[in-house]
């Protein structure tokens, strides 16, 4: 920007300020020495920058994109993997979005969506949706959970949560 603003007004000066669309200059006698060598300016320096950063950039460890922690659809007997409840329970922990969806099978074999989402705060809500099992609720429902833990035989284990509330679609 210095140097732009240097060269228009070295290009003004030698043309005087009618060139630049201001009131003409005097003309100079013929017999005045005139010289050739462009004329220096001198830019005052710009203030200096703050040492601190106007605006702290996201850490890098907490992406803004929620992890998405896989789709299983279980059998019967079949437990989840420890890996995508591994994936869930850490977002959780660092405070990191995440969603994890199982489906899996009451006891007379009817596929019972659940979706586990891990939210900034900390807390796991599950989305649990039995309207295709003609023996239980019939209803979505979702509750907040503090708390999460692993079990190889029951999957992911919730604990002090809210009440359920109806979600509807």
């Amino acid at each position: 920007m210095k140097r732009i603003l240097a060269l228009v007004v070295a290009a003004c000066l030698p043309i005087g300020a009618a060139g630049c669309g201001g009131e003409p200059s005097a003309v100079v006698p013929p017999d005045t020495a005139v010289s050739s060598a462009p004329p220096v300016l001198e830019i005052p320096p710009l203030a200096e920058a703050p040492s601190t950063p106007l605006s702290v950039p996201p850490e890098p460890t907490r992406s803004r994109v929620p992890a998405d922690c896989g789709t299983f659809v279980l059998k019967q007997g079949e437990a989840l993997p420890a890996g995508a409840a591994g994936c869930l329970l850490d977002a959780a922990g660092a405070k990191r979005v995440a969603t994890l969806r199982v489906t899996a099978p009451t006891v007379e074999g009817h596929p019972i969506p659940t979706t586990y989402a891990a939210r900034a705060d900390g807390r796991i809500d599950v989305t649990v949706d039995s309207r295709t099992d003609p023996y239980g609720e019939q209803a979505m429902t979702r509750r907040t959970c503090a708390t999460a833990d692993y079990d190889t035989a029951r999957g992911i284990v919730v604990g002090d949560c809210a009440n359920p509330l109806r979600v509807e679609e």
